[in-house]
């Protein structure tokens, strides 16, 4: 399939999104995440907010923050490391605390804010699924991706779903392009990566794949769209 974007068009056999900042998920999508997480820890009785806020990133409004960024399996590391920072507790009990506090948050996060599609994400998927496989790599783990597709009721038109936790090396390594390509058994040359951040354009670049940035150009991706219904624009005939 050949897919457009504002200035090239590229050929390719199949195309990977990443979740969290493409298909979902506003800077204010993870503030509030992070705010359910702090109300976690004080359901438990521990004010972690200034260590955690730091640690995070939490106040800074850039898609650079560990807020923004972070592999799902290092937050519990990130809280338990506020938890110690505040309380100085035995770094077995900050892990413990710390996965409570995950376990509250996950439980009390409202689905209709966390699930909310960014511009076109949804058209995206049904229009190219289409034409192509339609894959999805992310930070994030497979439950969260899952839970998703079930609210999207989009599990169908997903080819595949890889995550930083089944390759050796996350973004912006190229594990997990090259491990799409061998499953697919597509060319990592035939692949488009379409995600928001940098590293989502590292990675493609670094496994020899195609990617188109949402947001703004990235310095390594072949191309950019403002929003995802703008990708889809371009390529409807």
């Amino acid at each position: 399939m050949k897919i457009r974007g504002k200035s090239v068009e590229l050929n390719v056999e199949a195309i990977v999104f990443d979740k969290d900042g493409t298909l979902i998920g506003s800077i204010e999508t993870l503030q509030y995440i992070f705010s359910e997480y702090r109300k976690a820890a004080n359901t438990l009785g521990y004010d972690t907010e200034k260590e955690s806020n730091r640690l995070f990133g939490g106040s800074i409004d850039s898609v650079d923050t560990p807020l923004y960024t972070t592999y799902s399996s290092e937050v519990i590391t990130l809280m338990a490391a506020s938890v110690w920072l505040t309380y100085q507790f035995p770094w077995p009990k900050c892990r413990s605390i710390a996965e409570e506090i995950n376990r509250i948050a996950l439980q009390n996060l409202d689905l209709s804010i966390l699930h909310k599609p960014n511009p076109g994400a949804m058209e995206a998927i049904r229009f190219f699924s289409k034409k192509i496989p339609v894959c999805i790599a992310t930070s994030d783990s497979q439950d969260s991706v899952k839970r998703l597709l079930q609210n999207w009721e989009m599990k169908p038109l997903i080819k595949h779903v890889i995550t930083s936790d089944e390759v050796k090396n996350g973004k912006p390594a190229p594990d997990m392009i090259e491990r799409l390509s061998q499953d697919l058994a597509i060319p990592t040359d035939k692949i488009l990566m379409i995600g928001d951040h940098e590293v989502d354009s590292l990675m493609a670049f670094n496994a020899k794949a195609h990617s188109i940035s949402v947001g703004s150009k990235h310095l390594s991706s072949d191309d950019w769209v403002s929003s995802l219904q703008e990708l889809v624009d371009l390529n409807i005939e």
